[in-house]
């Protein structure tokens, strides 16, 4: 079962558990239950078979943990690139929508000052005359 991380980026999230702890009939705990039957029972040679396949069984967790370190690794880097990403994004955001204080207040009075002059001009050259009252 994989699970996609970043775009393309898929990571496996699952083991196989015959992988990781042996076949059936031959798996860790079949092998921890015939070591103890073994040591109940004071079997010398049984004993060492034991260890034998325990040490195969340490071998072959250790490989399902380097696999496992393996995928945990590239979750945190996906993990330290999304967030890398994500500040880079609010920056660039940030730029666009912060407005400079001042230079927008000097604009808006700018602004204000050329409606009220284009009011004002405009009430003059409208301004109603004696005749304009006659009509």
């Amino acid at each position: 079962m994989t699970r996609s991380v970043a775009d393309g980026v898929k990571v496996r999230v699952d083991a196989d558990a015959r992988a990781v702890f042996g076949p059936d009939g031959a798996n860790l705990f079949d092998n921890l239950q015939t070591m103890a039957d073994a040591v109940r029972s004071g079997d010398a040679t049984a004993i060492g078979a034991g260890l034998g396949a325990l040490e195969g069984d340490l071998n072959r967790l250790g490989v399902s943990l380097i696999d496992i370190g393996s995928r945990a690794s590239a979750l945190d880097r996906a993990a330290v690139s999304a967030a890398d990403r994500e500040l880079s994004l609010k920056s660039s955001l940030t730029g666009i929508e912060d407005v400079d204080l001042p230079q927008a207040l000097m604009d808006l009075k700018l602004a204000e000052t050329s409606y009220q002059a284009a009011l004002a001009s405009t009430s003059r050259v409208m301004t109603p005359s004696l005749l304009d009252f006659l009509r």
